[in-house]
Formats: C-alpha cells, sequence, structure tokens
C-alpha cells in the first residue's frame, strides 16, 4: 500500500471551536458500538476466528501499525498526530487494557449506547494519559444492524421511534458531558443485501441471526425499517441540539445509508469483503469503510457521500478549507469566529524585534558618528584659533 497522500495538517494554537478543527489537532480518537467496531472475525480463517475481536484493525478506531499497513481512522489521525490517543490495538474484548477507548460491545443494540456512552466517558476521565478537559476528541458511534435483525423476532423493541430516541439518549449524555467533542454517527447500511452472499455457510448463519432480512415476506419491511433508522437519526442531528455549544458537534456521515454489497464475477456478493461468516466485515472491508469515512468527514454536509466505492483512496482536506466539516461550518456563509494567528507569527515577531534592535543600534551610531564629526570639526577650529594668536 502507497504512503497516505496528504501533507501534515495542524493548527498553530489549540483551536477554540469544534467548526475550526484540523486533523492534525486531533488529541483523542474513541469509539462505540457492537462487534463491526469490535471488529469481530476481520483477519478470521475459520467460523469458529469470528468470535476474535481484532480491535487493532477496527476501521473507526484501530491503531495496529501505521497507515501505510492498516487502513483505519485511528491510523489517519496517527498520521495528522503521532501522539494521538485511544485507538485500539491487537486483540480481545472491551475491558482489556488494549482496548482503551474502543467500548464497542458484540450483540449491542441502539438501547446499550447510553451505557457505553457512560463507559467511555469514565475512561476518558480517569485515564491518566488524557486531559478530559482540554483535549480534543473524535468520538464514533455505529449501531443498528442488531437492531434489525432483533426486529425479526420483537418489532414492538425495535422500532424506528425506538431507536432514534436509544440514540439520542447516548448523545444527549456526550452533549451535557464531554467538552471539545466531535461525534460522529454513522449510518447503517440495509441488511437485505445480505441475501446476495452465496454459499452454505452463508445461508445457515442468516437463517439462524437474521432471517427476516434474507428469507420470507417481511424483507421489504427490513428494507424500509433502516431507511426509517437513518432518516429519524439524520432529523435529530440535523435538528440544531447539538450544535449549541462552541466545543462540541454531532456529525452525521452517511456513506454506508445507500451502499450496496459488492458482488464477483458471477453477480453474487463477493465474499473476500466479509469474515467466513458472511455477516461480519473482513480487514479488506474495514480498510474499505476506514477510508469512507475519512472522506465523508472532509466532505460538507449536504454533500457527503451516500455510497462506498471500493476502489475510492483516502482524500486530503482542501488548502482552501483545512477543516473538518460540521453542520455549522458546511453552511455558505459560514465565517470562522476565532481568526487564526498566521502560521509564521513568531518569526514575525522576532523579526519585528530584531528590526527595532536594528534601528536602535544603527541611530545611536549615527549620533556618535555626529558627535564624532563634530569633536573632530570643534578640534581643528581649536587648532586654527591656536595658531593665528600665536602668529
Amino acid at each position: 500500500m502507497s504512503d497516505f497522500p496528504c501533507p501534515p495538517s495542524k493548527s498553530t494554537e489549540k483551536p477554540k471551536s469544534v467548526n475550526q478543527l484540523r486533523p492534525g489537532d486531533i488529541d483523542v480518537i474513541a469509539a462505540l458500538g457492537d462487534s463491526l467496531t469490535a471488529a469481530n472475525g476481520a483477519e478470521a480463517r475459520t467460523l469458529i476466528g469470528v468470535l476474535t475481536q481484532f480491535r487493532g484493525v477496527s476501521w473507526s478506531i484501530g491503531g495496529d501499525d501505521d497507515i501505510t499497513e492498516i487502513r483505519s481512522l485511528g491510523n489517519v489521525f496517527k498520521y495528522y498526530n503521532p501522539s494521538v490517543y485511544g485507538y485500539s490495538t491487537g486483540t480481545g474484548n472491551e475491558k482489556r487494557a488494549n482496548s482503551k477507548f474502543n467500548v464497542a460491545v458484540p450483540g449491542a443494540v441502539s438501547e446499550d449506547m447510553a451505557v457505553q456512552a457512560g463507559e467511555l466517558i469514565k475512561r476518558l476521565k480517569n485515564d491518566p494519559n488524557t486531559d478530559f478537559y482540554n483535549d480534543w476528541k473524535i468520538i464514533t458511534l455505529f449501531i443498528g444492524g442488531n437492531d434489525l435483525c432483533g426486529w425479526c423476532d420483537n418489532q414492538e423493541r425495535f422500532t424506528g421511534d425506538q431507536f432514534e430516541a436509544n440514540i439520542k439518549e447516548a448523545l444527549d449524555i456526550f452533549h451535557s458531558t464531554v467538552p471539545r467533542a466531535l461525534v460522529n454517527v454513522v449510518n447503517i447500511m440495509d441488511l437485505t443485501q445480505l441475501s446476495l452472499l452465496k454459499g452454505v455457510v452463508c445461508s445457515v448463519v442468516h437463517l439462524a441471526i437474521c432471517s427476516c432480512a434474507v428469507y420470507g415476506e417481511r424483507i421489504h419491511q427490513v428494507s424500509d425499517l433502516s431507511q426509517q433508522y437513518n432518516q429519524l437519526v439524520e432529523k435529530l442531528i440535523l435538528s440544531e441540539r447539538y450544535d449549541t455549544r462552541e466545543d462540541f458537534t454531532v456529525v452525521l456521515q452517511p456513506f454506508l445509508s445507500h451502499a450496496k454489497i459488492p458482488l464477483d464475477k458471477e453477480g453474487n456478493g463477493d465474499l473476500t469483503y466479509f469474515a467466513p461468516d458472511c455477516f461480519h466485515f473482513s480487514l479488506k472491508s474495514h480498510a474499505t469503510s476506514s477510508i469512507a469515512l475519512w472522506n465523508n468527514m472532509i466532505q460538507p454536509v449536504g454533500g457527503k457521500a451516500d455510497v462506498v466505492n471500493v476502489d475510492d483512496k483516502y482524500n486530503c482536506p482542501s488548502q482552501i478549507f483545512p477543516y473538518l466539516y460540521t453542520n455549522l461550518n458546511s453552511e455558505p456563509d459560514w465565517q470562522p469566529r476565532y481568526p487564526e494567528p498566521l502560521a509564521n507569527s513568531a518569526d514575525s515577531n522576532s523579526k519585528s524585534k530584531m528590526s527595532a534592535v536594528h534601528v536602535i543600534v544603527v541611530t545611536m551610531l549615527s549620533l556618535i558618528g555626529v558627535i564624532l564629526i563634530l569633536l573632530v570639526v570643534f578640534m581643528r577650529v581649536k587648532v586654527q584659533r591656536f595658531s593665528y594668536h600665536t602668529i
């Protein structure tokens, strides 16, 4: 894999506004969700291997190796700021030390997000490597697949309204408690596309864990429900509920909204993008999702891609607009609230001081020169007068 293509981008001073964050300004990265964020099976070769959580390669927070080896959002921010903290490494569950601020739990549903939010806040406050009040944080929330599959057996528990209420509860906790944070909320994809994945293992697993999304007369209802989830969450985030503070916001990243499962040469779902259970992401999908998420973050609200192109590469923030996009700074008439000092302001100040000293020195030397000239003239006049009187 080639090196990350973007130049460094960091503010000359720590930003005061979430709407003026450059990638290098991020100090802490965190994530919550389910097994897709825990990265179950990402590097598995067998069904039993799907039980392993490969958190170090998770698309939204993994930090194994670096961006030249593992494509993940954690490694993107590690490229911009080598001191960024919170990315997960290695394998293991959410309770292991190497999970750090990846608090995702396999099997979680939207009603678990408030609990995960509380756990994440506790870690952010207690970790000696972080400054809870001053560090700028990226938090990514991705949930909903298990809600859709759960709807197969409990339609009242997993309604669109209940999903929205659960997401709102978690976001409200962050909004009321966490300073200096940009929260990504990632839309879910339409799980009915799982029917494109063929094979005995795929059929058995899908029947066991998400039957109504793949078989039977309710497939269209599941598809509609996924869109309802996305629409309600989008309405919540665009309501300005979370844009009331200069140091906090929530941004919807919609790249999965209309994403399609890649196809193989036979027109079936490409199994290389999935773990051996035909449900979880493979390393290939984690890499693709990290690219799509990053590219969404540097696209304005209203102009974000809502599909995934597997051939996409990491894009770079524009030099004209170097900030991570938010709801507010995406508006056409937005202007930075806090003007940034020039990158060479320190040099300019030192040059100004040097110039002032130079002027003083030159002035003093000039005065000394004038005094010396006057002394010479005075002495000559005095000599001439002495000579005249002697004659």
